[in-house]
């Protein structure tokens, strides 16, 4: 698979495992500056993958960044973040809107889920695309909102569930394909393995940065609150009155708690001083 010229335009040549030929129109690309190697990374992102696989690929990723070049007259690809920011913002919009889709909205949340989000994450671990720039995955239709101010969860991941040692294992890390060479069937392991160590280093550093963020605001309450003060409360068993009391809360209406008349509780307070 690679980049050719054919009758003036740029395409992109596909060989099938039975040994054809099949193109790939991609002369709009070569009216952006820096084009070549936005597309090289692209090639060797499929590198490893089924024909009918990158077909489909490149496919659905015409029709979102197609409309999304002809859109916002896009001259060159990003180099800045606030640049790629904005490319990456486009290109989301697009695949929610755009009429090269023929699809429903589900469908196309799956398209960005799955083609073009992994794609730009690919482009970011490579660093094409600068770390500090956000890449955001589409909400499902109808999905639930899985963390709220009810429900903290460091990770957010799923729950474990137990794996039967007996189950067959018939997922592969990378497909298997007669017609790769050996060199190209270790460069797409190479490459899943990178990302997943990469989605492994993210993740792990999310939660220690969760983690020092928690414990540092906690050492920031607790240099806040005067120990006298705490400990005055502890003693009272007055934790949620705002205003402590010596002797703790004076509870009325509750049964054997607090029998004093009310009109003596709010004498001590003041509240009766201009009556």
């Amino acid at each position: 698979m690679k980049v050719t010229l054919k009758n003036g335009e740029h395409q992109l040549r596909i060989q099938s495992e039975a040994g054809a030929y099949s193109y790939i129109n991609i002369h709009y690309l070569s009216h952006v500056k820096g084009w070549e190697t936005f597309a090289q990374h692209a090639v060797n992102y499929c590198t490893g993958k089924k024909p009918i696989t990158i077909k489909s690929w490149w496919s659905r990723l015409n029709s979102v960044l197609r409309p999304t070049i002809t859109d916002s007259e896009m001259k060159a690809f990003p180099k800045k973040a606030d640049d790629w920011s904005t490319l990456i913002k486009n290109l989301y919009l697009t695949t929610l809107i755009t009429p090269a889709i023929k699809s429903s909205i589900t469908t196309r949340v799956a398209i960005w889920n799955k083609n073009l989000l992994p794609f730009l994450v690919y482009l970011q671990d490579r660093d094409q695309i600068p770390i500090s720039v956000l890449i955001p995955a589409m909400k499902q239709v109808n999905q639930a909102q899985k963390e709220s101010s009810f429900n903290v969860s460091i990770i957010g991941e799923k729950a474990a569930y137990q794996v039967n040692n007996k189950d067959q294992i018939d997922k592969l890390i990378c497909p298997v394909s007669l017609s790769r060479t050996d060199s190209e069937y270790l460069d797409e392991l190479y490459y899943d393995l990178e990302r997943k160590r990469n989605r492994l280093h993210q993740a792990l550093t999310d939660y220690w940065k969760t983690l020092k963020a928690f414990f540092e605001n906690g050492q920031k309450l607790i240099n806040e609150i005067d120990p006298a003060i705490l400990e005055q409360r502890v003693k009272a068993k007055d934790f949620y009155d705002i205003y402590p009391r010596e002797k703790g809360a004076l509870f009325h209406f509750v049964w054997n708690i607090s029998l004093q008349p009310f009109s003596v509780m709010a004498s001590g307070t003041g509240l009766l001083a201009d009556a």
